[in-house]
Parts: structure tokens; C-alpha cells; sequence
């Protein structure tokens, strides 16, 4: 299922990126902060797409239709149309509809240092994920351990506290509600899932887990 919900963004941002016909105006060019945004979209789904090939290790359960439904309109239809087609509009159409169509377009220095920010987001999300994979791939596939290292020592979920940290960085670099929507809804359905995963965690293993005092999503906060 992954592989189709994280193949909508890969499939509509260029669309709406590299033809401008679609908001009734020729050839522009785009600002450097919509670059950046336009690769960074592409990057972290290309990246999504690889964890499922190679880094994940799923259930064979099937995905009820309802969360099935929710994922895709989730994927395909706010991060794969919704958002691009406010982020990468001209400029020139911001004088008739600047509150829908605005985005940031910041100095280079401010563009590079929060890529580098979104780049330590990614990086560190794909470093949890592969922690979560070798404890199903060091030995029985059946058998659960509690995952230690990079970021575990924190939280329970560290890989959605990193999705969100990069989408909370690309929300601040574009500066658009669009983005800041996707980033909101996006990370409350990560601290369900985040609240969720760590009482399993306590249930599974009770006081062996309980005395790590590891917080659920943020450090020292929740």
C-alpha cells in the first residue's frame, strides 16, 4: 500500500512544477525557495518509496478501507495536488490572490540552512526506521525486543518525531497554510499512532520499558 500513497507526490509535483499552462501563464521561473520545496517533496517520497522496497518490514494483515481511504486522500490528494498547486504558482498571481497563492521566497543563506535542518529530519527518520528493521531481521521475525539507539533513548517513536521536525522545516520555508495544513494533520495522526505504540510498548514489556522513562513523541516534553 505504501508503495501507491507515496507515489502520488512523486507523480503530481512535477506536474504543477514544470507546467505553468495549468495557472493560465507561460514560462517563469521559479523562485530558489520553491526549488528547494519542489526537490525536497520529491526527495522525501523517493525516499518513502525505498524504506518500503528495502527498509521496512511489514505485517501481512490488510489495511481496513477506511484507513486505506484516509492514507490515499491523505498522500494523493493533499500533499499530491493540494499542495503543489499553491506552492509553485507564479509570482505574478500573488497581486490577485496573495493569501491562497504566497510563498516564502527567503534569502539563499536561510533557504540552505533549513535544507540542511529538513536534511538531518530525513536522514535521522530513515536511521529509526532501520533500527525498527534489524530488531525483525536479527532473528525470529516473530519475536518483538525494545529498540535502543538513535532517538529511542528519548522517545518511543522517533522516527514521527523526525517526519514531523522535517515537515515543520519545510512548512517554515515555503510559509504557506497549505503546507502548514499537510504538517498539522500529518503529525496528529503521528502522535495517535506515537501514543498507541508506546503503551503497547508498555503493556508488551512492563516494567522493563516503564523504567527507561522514555516520553512519547518529544524529549522531556510529551
Amino acid at each position: 500500500m505504501g508503495l501507491v500513497e507515496y507515489f502520488g507526490p512523486i507523480l503530481f509535483h512535477p506536474v504543477f512544477y514544470y507546467f505553468p499552462n495549468i495557472y493560465g501563464y507561460g514560462p517563469f521561473t521559479h523562485t530558489q525557495t520553491q526549488e528547494f520545496a519542489f526537490w525536497m517533496v520529491i526527495i522525501h517520497f523517493a525516499k518513502r518509496e525505498y524504506e518500503c522496497l528495502f527498509v521496512h518490514k511489514s505485517s501481512k494483515g490488510s489495511m481496513p478501507i477506511f484507513s486505506a481511504s484516509k492514507s490515499l486522500l491523505h498522500y494523493w490528494g493533499t500533499a499530491g495536488i493540494f499542495l503543489p498547486y499553491f506552492l509553485y504558482a507564479p509570482a505574478s498571481s500573488y497581486s490577485n490572490s496573495r493569501y491562497f497563492f504566497h510563498v516564502n521566497d527567503l534569502p539563499g543563506w536561510l533557504n540552505y540552512t533549513l535544507f540542511a535542518i529538513w536534511a538531518f529530519a530525513e536522514l535521522s527518520n530513515l536511521k529509526a526506521h532501520r533500527i525498527l528493521a534489524d530488531i525483525r531481521s536479527n532473528g525470529d521475525n516473530k519475536k518483538y525486543a525494545i529498540p535502543f539507539g538513535y532517538g529511542f533513548d528519548w522517545v518511543s517513536c522517533p522516527h514521527y518525531l523526525f517526519e514531523s521536525l522535517g515537515w515543520f522545516t519545510f512548512s517554515l520555508l515555503v510559509g504557506h497554510w497549505s503546507a502548514w495544513f499537510f504538517f498539522i494533520t500529518g503529525t496528529g495522526q503521528m502522535v495517535i499512532w506515537a501514543v498507541q505504540k508506546h503503551n503497547w510498548y508498555l503493556q508488551k514489556f512492563g516494567d522493563d520499558y516503564k523504567k527507561l522513562k522514555r516520553k512519547i513523541y518529544v524529549p522531556y516534553v510529551l
